[in-house]
């Protein structure tokens, strides 16, 4: 039962374990391409345990878009799996930040510069304090400089609510300063807590 209703929990999928350990995965800065290979196993034994969870679709394509963001993986494939996944997490849940975030990344990758910004904007009104796509609308910025205010203001936003991640004053920085960034404190702090 839920304490605020008194209704009995929702069933938990065979999914949802599965789901929590392909995030955990990817849940610090300190995620390698081989902590995301396990990651995205994870996720994909997910989504064969429950063809209809929204989360372990959201999950692969986060999974899809951080392979995209890192270089590790940008072909064609990866961006038309990321975007199936995407779709299919949407249309179980179409208030989940993840799916918007991981389109982003493959409208980006498509030089796709508007919808990419719009996609990463929607993910941050679902999910305000998420550093991730906070960051990612900042990318938007270096690819088109037409959104260095917006990005600007989004990451001052994420710097506040993300003291300690280190990829957001550093984009700050950027953002900012230029490239390389002219601000040391800013870098030297990123630097040190990365």
């Amino acid at each position: 039962m839920t304490a605020s209703t008194g209704a009995p929990a929702p069933a938990r999928s065979p999914a949802d374990d599965l789901v929590a350990r392909a995030r955990a995965t990817f849940a610090t800065n300190g995620y390698t391409r081989e902590s995301l290979t396990i990651g995205e196993d994870l996720a994909k034994m997910a989504t064969d345990a429950d063809r209809g969870s929204a989360a372990a679709w959201a999950t692969r394509a986060q999974i899809g878009a951080i392979f995209l963001l890192c270089n590790w993986d940008t072909s064609d494939q990866r961006q038309r799996d990321t975007q199936d996944y995407a779709g299919r997490a949407i249309a179980g849940n179409p208030e989940s930040g993840p799916p918007y975030f991981a389109l982003g990344y493959v409208l980006l990758r498509q030089l796709a510069i508007a919808e990419a910004a719009a996609n990463f904007r929607h993910a941050l009104v679902i999910e305000p304090n998420n550093s991730l796509f906070a960051r990612a609308f900042g990318d938007v910025a270096w690819v088109s400089r037409s959104y260095k205010e917006e990005a600007r203001t989004v990451m001052e936003t994420a710097a506040v609510r993300s003291p300690q991640d280190p990829v957001v004053h550093y984009n700050l920085a950027r953002l900012v300063g230029g490239e390389p960034p002219r601000f040391p404190p800013d870098v030297a702090w990123a630097i040190d807590h990365l």
